[in-house]
């Protein structure tokens, strides 16, 4: 049985604290933890102060539980309950309607009174609903109660309904009627199908047959109750004055059961009488011995006590306790999962639960951001560490590259080594290209050698400048006339290196001496013709 969180049903008794805690699991429900504590009896309690927050905060306090999914529930003499049938079956409409319905049988105005109700049968297009009613002051008292204590209880149920959910884990008759014996009375659930569909409180409970007990022997209530329980065969055979109290409570059995049966069993099929199966005994006051069998004496129905939990998946779930001492606080944990019956909720309008958001958001994301934080501080720490080793490489490697670039060129900057080497070595290219090898395979030098080689010594030039620009050679030539410049250009255009020589700005020099002019020697174009 999976569930969300930890959910806690707390009953309030009279006579004592009781809780069960269903814990959650992925492997579905884990034993659920059950703890009890006395309560201080109220018949010496201070009048004017309430003693149930000092006692829930103090069994709070022995037993470590949380406290954000916590059911508890509204007395069942308290709850005033309804059976009403309407022509429609829409739940918008019905929420309307019931407060309505119900107004004209209630000694208080409808805003003095809080409402709940669930469907219990359809009847054509109509269908017929359980309408439970409780005082306004009611749930005030109790949620103070509650929260004085430090608790804030998600859902407020029907004491006497919620006893249905005890089917999900349970195996209980069809048509069952649950008696919740508690201390100072006993609410009697009427289930069918795994489902209560009326509820009734009787004041006839323990107190009742301590107090009998007391009266006819003369002793004090405390002493009454240590006798009764010391009685382990038959205490009724023991006590005969708990006679009339047994036959009390049967009558009140009786009258809630012929009330519902001609509601509740109109297809009766059952030979039991008043339609029932079987009546189930939960409660602290349900192991008096002797009770079963005098209840299915008078009342004709077989009666026995609440047994162990299916043995099934959903059953292992229950801790070690007394399934019938702790029925109540198992039916207000089951209140909250998926296979509960009853689903009441008298925490409505201004008592209605708020989810504070921000602080289930601090406890359920704790977790997450301890882990997100610590991912991010070794995440810190690994690109840390990464940009400190990166670091020193690049400093290593820097280093070399300094090293390196000292030793190829000595009295260089003390600046970055990168950049000056690549500079350097653009130079050195610059200057092979300048001196390196062309197409002709000559050196410029080489070139300059093989032009003198090819004039012949009857052609009277001067190389007056030379300029030599990466392919291009530029020489300006003075000659003893004109006619030296177109034989010098005829000369070279019969030499592979020189085929593209041009002469050009032929002008005679000052004085009609000779002639100057420029000649151009095209290498690359040279290489590109070849």
């Amino acid at each position: 049985m999976p569930f969300n969180k930890s959910i806690v049903g707390l009953d309030l008794g009279s006579h004592a604290i009781k809780s069960v805690e269903l814990q959650p699991s992925l492997r579905g429900g884990e034993p659920a933890p059950m703890h009890r504590m006395a309560r201080e009896d109220l018949a010496t309690a201070s009048p004017e102060t309430d003693p149930l927050p000092e006692e829930v905060e103090r069994f709070l306090g022995l037993h470590f539980m949380d406290l954000d999914h916590v059911v508890s529930a509204i007395e069942g003499n308290k709850i005033s309950l309804r059976r009403l049938t309407f022509p429609f079956r829409d739940r918008k409409k019905l929420s309307q309607a019931i407060p309505f319905a119900v107004e004209g049988e209630i000694p208080f105005e409808l805003e003095d009174i809080l409402i709940d109700w669930m469907s219990l049968t359809e009847v054509g297009s109509g269908g017929e609903v359980l309408a439970a009613l409780t005082r306004r002051e009611n749930v005030a008292t109790r949620l103070a109660q509650l929260q004085a204590a430090g608790v804030d209880p998600r859902a407020l149920e029907a004491e006497g309904l919620v006893l249905g959910n005890l089917s999900a884990l349970f195996d209980l008759p069809s048509r069952c009627l649950i008696v919740d014996l508690g201390h100072r009375k006993t609410n009697l659930a009427l289930v069918v199908n795994g489902r209560a569909v009326n509820a009734h409180a009787v004041p006839i409970a323990g107190a009742a047959f301590n107090k009998a007990i007391a009266n006819a022997r003369g002793c004090s209530m405390e002493e009454a109750e240590a006798r009764k329980c010391e009685a382990q065969d038959d205490a009724l055979a023991i006590f005969p004055e708990l006679d009339a109290m047994i036959a009390r409570l049967c009558r009140e059995i009786v009258r809630f059961l012929e009330a519902n049966q001609n509601q509740t069993f109109e297809d009766d099929s059952s030979e039991a009488p008043a339609g029932i199966d079987g009546a189930v005994l939960v409660g602290g006051s349900a192991r008096l011995a002797g009770l079963e069998a005098a209840l299915e004496t008078q009342l004709g129905i077989r009666t026995a006590c609440l047994g162990e939990p299916r043995e099934d998946e959903q059953g292992a779930i229950l801790g070690e306790g007394d399934p019938v001492l702790f029925a109540p606080a198992i039916a207000l944990a089951l209140r909250s999962t998926s296979k509960a019956t009853s689903r009441l909720d008298f925490r409505q309008h201004e008592f209605a639960y708020r989810t504070n958001y921000l602080q289930v958001l601090s406890q359920d994301l704790r977790p997450t951001a301890i882990l997100a934080a610590t991912a991010a501080a070794l995440g810190l720490l690994s690109f840390g560490t990464s940009l400190i080793l990166e670091s020193s490489r690049a400093a290593d490697l820097e280093g070399r590259a300094q090293a390196l670039y000292n030793e190829v060129l000595p009295g260089g900057s003390g600046g970055n080594p990168v950049p000056a080497m690549s500079r350097a070595l653009r130079e050195a290219q610059e200057r092979a290209d300048f001196l390196g090898i062309y197409g002709t395979d000559l050196s410029a030098v080489d070139l300059l050698a093989e032009l003198s080689r090819r004039i012949p010594p009857e052609l009277k030039v001067k190389f007056e400048d030379i300029n030599i620009d990466r392919r291009i050679v530029k020489i300006k030539v003075l000659g003893e006339n004109y006619q030296a410049a177109d034989r010098l250009k005829a000369l070279l255009a019969r030499v592979p290196p020189f085929v593209n020589a041009e002469v050009d700005k032929v002008k005679s020099t000052r004085g009609g001496a000779g002639t100057r002019f420029n000649l151009t020697l095209n290498l690359a174009a040279e290489g590109e013709a070849s």
